[in-house]
Parts: C-alpha cells; sequence; structure tokens
C-alpha cells in the first residue's frame, strides 16, 4: 500500500495500513529514499506480522515531489507528523539512519506525544563543524559540477562513510545508480545540504526524551564516530536507552552491507516495546 494524492510526502506501507495497529516509521538517510529500507521491512515483516512497516520519502527524496522546497530538520519533522494524522496513526515507533535519525529525535523533541520509541543509526545530536561543512562543501560542488555525478565523486562519498566498503560490489553499484537516477541539480543538493549543516545542536534537550531508545552506531563511521552515539546515549539520560556498536561497519550500515543483523537489532527492540505496552 503506498501514497495517496492528498499526501505531499510519498510513503509505502507493508502490509496495508491499518491504523489500529502499532506502527514503526522508517526515516532514510540523505541522498537516499525508502527502499533502502526494503531488505530490513522484507525482515521485519515476517516477524512483526501485526505491525505496519511505513517508509516515507522526505522533502526533497524519492518520490516524494510535491513537498517544501525549502525545509529544515525541525520541518522535516513536523511533515511527518502530519502525514501521521492524515493517516489516523496516532503514535508510532521511529527507526531513523544518519538524517532519518536526525529528523526523528528532532520530532522526538517537537512532538512528544507522537512517539512511542526511537532506534537512531548512525546518528549525532552536535551541530556540524566548520571542517565538516567545508569538506562536504567541496564534494557538493563537484558533485553538480557535471550532469550526473562522476563515479569518481560517487566513490569519494562512500569511502568517507568509512569502513572497507567493496566500491566494485553490488550494493555500492545500486546506491550509485539510486544517485544518478535521482540527480536533479545543485537546487535540490543544495536544500538537503543546507537542513543538515546548519543543524542545531540538541544533544542537551535529549535528556527531554522519555520513551525507550536503541542507538546503533557502526564501529568504523567517519561520518559521525562513535564518540557521537556514546553522547547521546550518555545525555538520555531519562530514557531506557541501549547502544549496539556494529563491528567492521562504517556509517551506512544499512544497504551497503547484509543488514540482517541490525534489522533483528530493530525486530528484538520494537518486540519488547510492542509486548511491553499491550501488557
Amino acid at each position: 500500500m503506498s501514497s495517496t494524492i492528498t499526501s505531499a510526502l510519498h510513503w509505502r506501507c507493508v502490509p496495508n495500513l491499518d491504523a489500529t495497529k502499532p506502527t514503526l516509521i522508517f526515516l532514510h538517510a540523505a541522498w537516499m529514499s525508502s527502499p533502502m529500507f526494503e531488505e530490513t521491512t522484507e525482515y521485519l515483516s515476517s516477524i512483526l506480522s501485526n505491525t505496519n512497516l511505513l517508509c516515507v520519502d522526505v522533502n526533497g527524496h524519492g518520490k516524494t515531489v510535491d513537498g517544501r522546497e525549502t525545509f529544515t530538520l525541525w520541518d522535516q519533522a513536523d511533515d511527518i507528523v502530519t502525514l501521521m494524522d492524515q493517516l489516523g496513526i496516532k503514535t508510532a515507533i521511529f527507526i531513523g539512519i544518519s538524517m532519518g535519525a536526525l529528523i526523528t529525535m528532532r520530532l522526538a523533541l517537537s512532538h512528544p506525544s507522537r512517539i512511542t520509541a526511537l532506534c537512531l543509526i548512525s546518528s549525532t545530536a552536535t551541530a556540524e563543524t566548520p571542517d565538516a561543512t567545508a569538506a562536504i562543501t567541496q564534494v557538493r560542488n563537484i558533485w553538480v559540477s557535471t550532469v550526473v555525478p562522476s563515479e569518481a565523486i560517487m566513490d569519494i562519498s562512500i569511502r568517507g562513510w568509512g569502513g572497507e566498503p567493496d566500491l566494485a560490489g553490488t550494493r555500492a553499484q545500486q546506491i550509485k545508480r539510486h544517485w544518478v537516477a535521482r540527480h536533479s541539480g545543485a537546487k535540490n543538493i543544495d536544500a538537503i545540504l543546507k537542513s543538515i549543516v546548519e543543524r542545531d545542536e540538541i544533544l542537551g534537550r535529549l535528556r527531554e526524551i522519555t520513551v525507550p531508545v536503541l542507538v546503533v552506531h557502526g564501529e568504523l563511521d567517519e561520518t559521525w564516530k562513535v564518540k557521537e552515539a556514546e553522547a547521546i546515549r550518555d545525555a538520555l539520560v531519562n530514557a531506557k536507552v541501549g547502544l549496539e556498536i556494529v563491528k567492521d561497519s562504517g556509517h551506512m550500515v544499512l544497504w551497503l552491507r547484509d543488514s540482517m543483523d541490525i534489522a533483528g537489532m530493530i525486530g528484538n527492540f520494537v518486540g519488547e516495546i510492542i509486548t511491553s505496552t499491550v501488557h
């Protein structure tokens, strides 16, 4: 089941949406879209059969073409809540990776009554550093200098996630094809970049979150190092929080690698939440 014309954000749900059932909402990384969760949701559908698995393409991504042209991470969070209202979903468990996790934390802070639990994958609660902003800007300038991003700049971007990615492998090639297909020039690139590099620091506000949280992070993440995940864990002083470090993995622990281990972590976490909620 997927979007209706009444929704600005494109979404798909496995199985058909039933708003009376528990709902997991998946929010993807920047320059990705909901298909990055297909492997994860396929596995979860077999063990969480009575649960909605809802994947959303946020503004500037995937099949969302009528959303905002400019936005902050807080705007993205507000639009997810609007979508929940349209679909009749009162609360949800959120699973966000990278940019999706940044949005998830802000949604938990701005709309706490809509959150049952959080899974934050490859995330940070700090602001971007000047050095990182300069490096990202350099990659951006090369990225948009050609009609489609070059093989070289795409390889640099994947290597920048850390770990030892197989650039010629099936998974990396799938990501590159996605990037080429979605490329729409500087206008789209800049809106997404601006929302990420100009993000505010929210580490000091994480004490406001009281629902259970699972933090998952790659051991070799070079985008946001493990210390960022540890800082999130330590700042969640009023939440039950678990931290899972994925050995030998970089930033993109989903899609770039076999992610059955991550799906299992999510399944165990969600299963406990649903069981405790029912009882």
